[in-house]
């Protein structure tokens, strides 16, 4: 009887010892620092040594060990934005952190590069294949366009046709009572002005700012898209950069 007490009182010392054990296992802590987490940190040490795929694969693991880690969301955005050019991954992740960290000091910063991402996904729509639905309203304005067209034809051939009303004989202008002997001498035929020549057309340029796009430059000047980016070739409108000059058509 007592061998089994001495069974039973060492189980359970056995047992006390387990739970003591699994208490301090790493990563019991659920309030640990994210920026402790070792995918976390070999991401960052990837970045210094500017691999940008293999700190992209870390961070990603670091997510998905923890999906609430602000740092690794901030990270992953920058990358997503600037090494991938995936602008709609980009803003996720920027959102993320800004749900995660409402109080970070990085708040505005993180807003302007969720606007320069949404400016992209702008310019992508813009270049994009058009959609059936929008293809069938460009069909229907082209057709509308040609009855105007059309209308303005009728107008033209009956204002050509239209009979001219008889010309009206000129008067002839009365004569100057003043003797020419007393006119005075100042009315002595003045020496022709001189003829202004209109200058030649100049090149217009503009140059790129932050929040430019072809249609915000084209609605600036009041020329077509089509026109700004025929005068341009080469442009890509996914690559504009400050400082950058653009031709703008003329005429």
């Amino acid at each position: 009887m007592l061998a089994a007490a001495l069974r039973s009182s060492s189980s359970f010392c056995v047992s006390l010892l387990l739970v003591f054990a699994s208490a301090c296992q790493p990563g019991a802590d659920v309030s640990q620092d994210p920026k402790r987490d070792g995918n976390f940190m070999r991401g960052q040490n990837l970045l210094a040594q500017m691999d940008y795929e293999g700190a992209a694969r870390a961070f990603s693991r670091a997510l998905a060990g923890n999906p609430n880690s602000a740092p690794a969301h901030f990270e992953m955005g920058f990358l997503c934005k600037d090494r991938t050019d995936d602008p709609a991954s980009a803003i996720y992740h920027f959102q993320k952190f800004l749900t995660l960290e409402p109080e970070s000091e990085q708040t505005r910063l993180i807003t302007r590069h969720i606007d320069d991402c949404k400016m992209e996904l702008a310019k992508l729509f813009l270049i994009a294949p058009v959609v059936p639905d929008i293809q069938k309203e460009l069909d229907h304005l082209k057709d509308v366009v040609k009855q105007l067209e059309g209308e303005n034809e009728k107008l033209r051939y009956e204002l050509t046709t239209r009979p001219t009303p008889p010309a009206t004989t000129p008067t002839a202008p009365e004569p100057d009572p003043t003797p020419a002997a007393e006119s005075p001498k100042m009315l002595a035929t003045a020496p022709p002005s001189p003829i202004r020549e209109e200058p030649e057309d100049q090149n217009v340029f503009h140059t790129i700012k932050n929040g430019d796009y072809p249609v915000k430059i084209a609605r600036r000047y009041g020329v077509k898209v089509e026109a700004l980016l025929k005068a341009n070739p080469g442009l890509d409108p996914r690559r504009l950069k400050i400082g950058m000059k653009v031709s703008i058509p003329t005429g």
